[in-house]
């Protein structure tokens, strides 16, 4: 019997990557395919609504206030660890981002990934 290749969803921000993703969860979930779902802090409310199961991965957004930088700078070095750390266990075949930039946390890790990648 073939093993089911695994899935990684990205999506997060305000909700409107989310929601595709979500839609693409459920159907996987109904394929009782592989997946994981992969988001930042600001799309948590809403995937514990709808009950996925989901990684939070350390992100942070531009902000024009120099005194914030070290901040921000960390932060995103703290997910680019967490998202290399994840995908070296998780060892997906397939990671759909639902926008092509976001999470650049994990955009440097999906690199790694054999298959292409899947963008919307």
């Amino acid at each position: 019997m073939e093993e089911k290749k695994k899935i990684i969803l990205i999506a997060g921000g305000t909700g409107g990557h989310v929601f595709p993703a979500l839609a693409l969860s459920e159907f996987l979930k109904e394929k009782k395919a592989n997946y994981c779902f992969l988001t930042d802090q600001r799309c948590k409310i809403i995937l514990d609504k709808y009950k996925v199961d989901y990684k939070l991965i350390s992100s942070s957004q531009i902000k024009k206030n120099i005194f914030s930088l070290p901040i921000m700078f960390l932060r995103i070095l703290f997910g680019v660890t967490q998202s290399l750390i994840f995908f070296f266990k998780f060892k997906a075949k397939i990671c759909h981002r639902f926008w092509w930039l976001y999470l650049f946390t994990t955009f440097t890790s999906c690199n790694n990934i054999e298959d292409p990648h899947i963008h919307t």
